[in-house]
């Protein structure tokens, strides 16, 4: 009988797996370098050899991933096998990760899942496209004090040195690093803008200090316009 995987190694591997499909095609093979430490260090915690970790896992993975835009326990098993089997081969060549990129994005975005989650407390909904990066956000358990403590110390700046947009980008940057464990990351500015906004609502939420409606929608606007002239 095989060994069950510990349960934070599987939640790191759905992490890891998002953080693949956010990773520019072309930029793969330095990204499986940069993450060659996480998934060594996951197979050791199942003491199991890389390649035998990634084998087993990965099924349950693309399952969990399957499972929670579906919103259900029964998951269409044809599309399970489908992103395994993507998810499988996703780093061995930059069409590879486009395809599972691509997947990954329609289940996403087809997905209603929990957006009543990321409402603030005066019926704020976030936009769609920041939806998308909600489970990453549940598995890879941002630090949210930190990010409270990064917008407190913008706000004490003078107004005109202050830029709220930046330290959300800092600290989404920051905790992609630590899901990575490394200090270079690799993610285009769509993902990282959006994913920033959806960390951004939830850490509203969870520290129960809201900002005001025209103030998220103030932010937004700004974010997309990070979004559309980053480097």
């Amino acid at each position: 009988m095989s060994k069950a995987l510990p349960a934070q190694g599987l939640e790191m591997t759905i992490s890891y797996l998002h953080l693949m499909a956010y990773c520019p095609p072309e930029y793969v093979f330095h990204f499986r370098e940069a993450s060659s430490r996480l998934r060594t260090a996951l197979a050791h915690q199942a003491e199991l050899s890389e390649e035998e970790y990634f084998a087993r896992v990965i099924p349950v993975a693309c399952r969990r991933i399957v499972s929670f835009h579906d919103e259900t326990r029964e998951p269409n098993e044809a599309v399970v096998t489908e992103l395994t089997k993507l998810a499988t081969s996703a780093s061995d060549s930059p069409l590879a990760t486009w395809q599972f990129s691509l997947r990954m994005s329609m289940l996403a975005n087809q997905s209603q899942t929990k957006k009543s989650a990321l409402c603030n407390q005066k019926g704020f909904k976030i936009p769609d496209a920041a939806c998308r990066y909600l489970l990453f956000a549940l598995v890879s358990k941002p630090n949210y004090p930190l990010l409270k403590a990064m917008l407190e110390a913008e706000a004490q700046k003078p107004i005109n040195e202050r830029d709220p947009v930046k330290a959300i980008w800092a600290f989404t940057l920051t905790h992609l690093q630590n899901s990575l464990g490394t200090k270079q990351t690799y993610i285009t500015a769509n993902h990282i803008g959006n994913l920033a906004y959806c960390l951004l609502s939830l850490g509203i939420n969870k520290s129960r200090y809201p900002f005001p409606e025209e103030t998220m929608e103030a932010l937004h606007r700004l974010n997309q316009t990070q979004i559309e002239t980053w480097n």
